[in-house]
């Protein structure tokens, strides 16, 4: 029999071994695997198993994150627990908030990291990103994400931090336990299941620079022998604040101020071959002749406090004066002309959030029916732009648009980006409509979730099995509007007067004036109000078994076992103009969904018992199948050993696979087409005959063998078109986790924690920025895999599309410690005492390879090093000092992210390094230049006081305490730092109040 055969024989003979474990062996405990939590109480098995009635009241089960003996400290693989003490302390107004600060956290978007009009907040684990982050609720998944490129990431905005009583994060790849997606962990959020009588809260807060943000919310609840009920209701509003609002975002790039932005201003830019008379009206300054084809080109922008009116008479010799040359390259702010309009953008987004929670446990015999509903609204505005181009220079379907020559506001008497047989005409109008902005991204977002599930004891022989079924269902929407552009109207309004004239409703737009000259009649015909629909659901059956029985080796085996059954499904429907591609945007829907039908089996057995330096010495193993509609088929399993020599020491080690299966969006996006204007192409003046710095012997002769003529210079944007890719296959990972637990009974109060990992990704689903395309097809000599990618016009060499899709290239190593200390006891005087904590992770190594086109491998080290999206410190630290005494609480918290380096250059004039701003800066080389980004060290600091007899307590506190700025970063292209690892500027105080009744 060949390979292929033994494959099968192998895989059979261990699906075989884990079905006879499991029928031999018999079922696990009541906590099922060793760290998955059953969300409410389950029946007594223990009363079932003794012949007893089962009791009237339910059991609880505690788990405890903060103490050495709870479930962290007897698990093979690392996990971290808040529990809601803990998540007070911090005085996080979100999940994402809370979660964004662990010292495992990666760089995920939330409030301040803009992901168009979703505006979400995601979590990521080991910087291997939040698609390869599982996030449970109450055990169970929870629905996606409505952000298109990783519509299998939850948003942390639908789950209200209000409801959260305690977080579990375990730290390593768990797919034999969950399935998919638990690549780098799993973040399970355990939510408020029962409490008696009323609670009221609110919470207000506000940074001293301005931004504020306020938490109401009012619980009912009563647990009786039979019945549990549970309601809640919250409000949150969060208020925007603007780059404008902070010195260090008030330019689109810290120190460059105007010499990074857009070419599209206020005033207009204006770049075209005008007629010979044109020409010389306009004179050589505003219209130079090129040397090489004799041709005069105009590079102008009207004059600041100068516009054009489109009165009679109005001609190029009368607005000659009215214009200045157009000069983006400029050192001095005061004479470059570009637009930046980052004041006006948020910094962070204002929203605002309704919640409605409840939860019902009632018990029939011996079977309990649960049920758990929760409904969340929210509304997000976002400060966006309205741009615009046109021209035959531009970029596809905005190179049909042209300024005509009789228009009423072409006071040039010439076609304006419709170059005739002679080249005249040809050219770009840039335009930033000033009279729409901010133009507002107003979304709402509505999320609907419902779990129905039962579960009982049945008696087996000297023990019990816990069943449960449970069935999930849940909904998230989003409808985001926002002014977008008509381009029809738009060619109308800017076409012959007679094709106006004759359209209905049409107004000739005066696209030349200054801001303030286009009338609101203008606006709102050229524009329109553009909508977009998303919806993703989810839908989840599982059917389990746990239970505890003798084993084969006279000690205990836990096992649980059970099927799964999940289908999630996507689709998305733009607007009409949209679909038309009439809009602005051009985009087809998108629908897709995926099916998985799962089953798994997990054990946990002592190996040996009480003996010497064998206190304890357990072997957990689990396996999982899951099946996809559609033919991918993946199985994965987990070993931990877990070993304690003497009752003070634990050891632990595990070993697992994990898959990630190729998102809804993944697979299915639609293909869109959007402009980048931060873009730069290798080819562009390659051979330097335009005054740049010419490119070395091997980029010009890849250009050329593009197509690219020596004189090219690339335009304002490159047109970039994505989708997904239906062909891609799952991602496979490997984890191997290490480490020991030290609680001396000595000293009962300190405990110590130090645990190893490394995870392994293959196959990894890759989006290659459009960026990394060219510089991969032009610099690094891969033209047989990434130029592909790249289209151009045969003539120009311009690109005339960029194409970018997910693909399983290369692949990721992650290395690295994390170490935790805590102590309690600390006696600080009369009835006073302290308590420290202090968790760190070392990033040794993370390591991307990707295959060049030559077949070669390209392996990229980032520790230490932060990029455009994401950072990645070698050292995070968080600590924590708690002071306690009598009624009152103390709390000061630090965290530090150490210092990285980053690239200093974008390819532009003037450079980084010209303008001062590299720390490393190379000035006969810009290219090589790096800027340091020095550590940084948070303080905050919290005050709460217990009031018993009325049932009230209160906090104060204050976030940032020293008013730390972020360090500015040169490749952060959201703000001018990055949002997704540091603290936003300025310092911000809160105050709490619980009201209990």
């Amino acid at each position: 029999m060949g390979s292929g055969g033994s494959k099968r024989k192998r895989r059979r003979a261990l699906t075989a071994l884990a079905v006879a474990i499991g029928a031999g062996l018999c079922v696990a405990s009541p906590h099922g695997h060793g760290y998955d939590v059953i969300p409410v109480e389950p029946l007594s098995a223990e009363a079932a198993v003794a012949g007893v009635a089962a009791p009237t009241e339910l059991d609880t089960i505690e788990v405890t994150g903060t103490r050495l003996r709870g479930i962290d400290t007897q698990t093979a693989q690392p996990l971290l627990v808040l529990d809601r003490a803990g998540i007070d302390r911090t005085g996080a107004s979100s999940l994402a908030d809370l979660l964004q600060r662990l010292t495992v956290a990666g760089s995920a978007a939330n409030a301040s990291v803009s992901n168009s009009e979703v505006a979400g907040a995601e979590v990521d684990l080991r910087n291997l990103g939040s698609q390869r982050v599982l996030v449970l609720v109450n055990g169970r998944r929870w629905v996606g994400g409505m952000y298109f490129r990783s519509t299998s990431s939850v948003d942390l905005n639908t789950i209200p931090l209000h409801l959260v009583e305690r977080i579990e994060v375990f730290k390593d790849g768990a797919s034999a336990v969950y399935g998919s997606d638990a690549v780098a962990g799993v973040v399970n959020i355990i939510l408020r299941q029962a409490h008696a009588g009323w609670e009221a809260r609110a919470q207000t807060g506000a940074y001293a620079d301005g931004g504020t943000q306020q938490d109401l919310g009012l619980t009912w609840g009563q647990v009786g022998r039979v019945t549990s009920l549970l309601l809640d209701i919250g409000l949150r509003r969060q208020g925007g604040i603007t780059n404008g609002e902070r010195e260090l975002t008030q330019f689109y790039r810290f120190g460059a101020a105007q010499t990074r932005g857009f070419p599209q201003t206020p005033r207009g830019t204006l770049l075209f071959v005008p007629t010979q008379e044109n020409a010389n009206l306009l004179g050589p300054a505003l219209c130079p002749v090129d040397e090489s084809s004799g041709q005069a080109f105009c590079q102008m922008i009207l004059r600041p406090g100068q516009t054009i009116t489109g009165e009679p008479g109005e001609s190029t010799a009368s607005v000659a004066d009215r214009y200045e040359p157009y000069d983006d390259r400029s050192a001095d702010p005061a004479v470059n002309d570009l637009y930046d309009p980052n004041p006006l953008l948020h910094l962070r987004y204002p929203d605002e959030q309704a919640t409605v929670f409840g939860a019902l446990s009632r018990r029939f015999g011996d079977t309990r029916l649960r049920t758990e509903l929760l409904y969340a609204h929210r509304r997000i505005e976002q400060n966006g732009l309205l741009l615009t181009q046109f021209g035959d220079f531009a970029p596809e379907r905005f190179d049909r648009i042209f300024l005509a020559a009789d228009q009423p506001f072409n006071p040039f008497g010439q076609d304006l980006g419709r170059g005739d047989a002679s080249g005249v005409g040809s050219g770009i109008v840039l335009k930033a409509i000033s009279e729409a902005m901010p133009n507002i991204v107003d979304a709402t977002n509505d999320s609907y979730r419902a779990v129905i599930g039962v579960d009982g004891v049945l008696p087996l022989f000297s023990s019990a099995l816990l069943w449960s079924i449970d069935s999930l269902y849940a909904q998230s929407r989003n409808a985001p509007t926002q002014r977008a552009l008509n381009l029809e109207h738009l060619a109308l309004a800017l076409g012959p007067r007679a094709g106006c004239d004759a359209a209905p409703g049409c107004v000739p737009l005066n696209i030349l004036g200054a801001p303030g000259a286009i009338s609101p009649q203008m606006l709102d015909y050229v524009s329109y109000q553009s909508s977009y629909r998303k919806r993703q659901d989810l839908t989840g059956v599982h059917a389990g078994v746990s239970g505890e029985l003798p084993g084969l080796l006279r000690y205990p085996v836990k096992l649980a076992a059970g099927l799964e059954y999940r289908r999630e499904s996507y689709r998305d429907q733009p607007d009409e103009l949209i679909v038309r591609c009439v809009s602005a945007s051009c985009f087809a829907p998108t629908a897709g969904g995926v099916e998985a039908f799962e089953s798994y089996v997990e054990t946990e057995t002592p190996l040996a018992l009480d003996r010497r330096f064998m206190s304890r010495l357990d072997l957990g193993a689990a396996l999982r199948h899951s099946r996809y509609a559609g033919g991918l088929e993946a199985t994965t399993f987990r070993l931990g050993l877990r070993w304690q020599p003497v009752d003070d020491v634990l050891m632990r080690i595990s070993h697992s696979t994990a898959f990630r299966a190729p998102s809804i969006s993944d697979l299915f996006l639609s293909s869109a087409q959007f402009n980048r204007s931060d873009l730069v192409d290798p080819c562009s003046d390659y051979a330097g005959l335009r005054g740049g710095q010419p490119q070395s012997a091997e980029v010009q002769d890849s250009c050329r063998a593009a197509g690219v003529p020596p004189n090219y210079e690339q335009g304002a944007t490159v047109p970039v078109r994505d989708g997904g890719n239906p062909e891609l296959e799952p991602e496979r990972s490997r984890s191997l986790s290490a480490g020991m637990v030290f609680s001396p009974a000595r000293w009962p109060a300190m405990e110590f924690e130090l645990d190893g990992y490394r995870i392994e990704i293959e196959n990894a689903i890759t989006l290659l920025d459009p960026q990394r395309i060219l510089d991969a097809c032009h610099l690094e000599r891969s033209a047989s895999r990434t130029c592909t990618l790249v289209s151009r016009d045969a003539e120009s060499g311009a690109i005339s599309e960029l194409r970018f899709q997910p693909l399983n290239i290369g692949s990721r190593r992650v290395q690295g410690f994390d170490f935790a200390w805590r102590y309690g006891g600390f006696r600080a005087g009369p009835a006073a005492d302290l308590s420290a904590r202090v968790s760190a992770s070392y990033l040794w190594r993370d390591q991307q390879i990707t295959v060049a086109g030559d077949g070669d491998l390209r392996r990229t080290e980032r520790q230490g090093t932060a990029t455009a999206t994401q950072a990645f410190p070698r050292w995070r630290v968080n600590a924590e000092l708690v002071w306690r005494q009598a009624a009152w609480t103390g709390v000061w918290g630090t965290r530090y992210i150490g210092a990285m380096s980053e690239d200093c250059d974008d390819g532009l004039e003037p450079s980084y390094t010209a303008l001062g701003l590299c720390s490393q800066g190379q000035p006969g080389n810009p290219q090589a230049s790096r800027n340091r980004l020095p550590s940084v060290v948070y303080h905050d600091v919290q005050i709460g006081h217990e009031l018993e007899r009325s049932g009230t307590s209160l906090a104060l506190g204050v976030r940032n305490l020293f008013d730390r700025d972020p360090p500015a970063s040169y490749t952060n292209f959201y703000n001018a730092f990055d949002a997704s690892t540091y603290e936003l500027p300025g310092m911000q105080w809160y105050a709490r109040v619980r009201q209990v009744f």
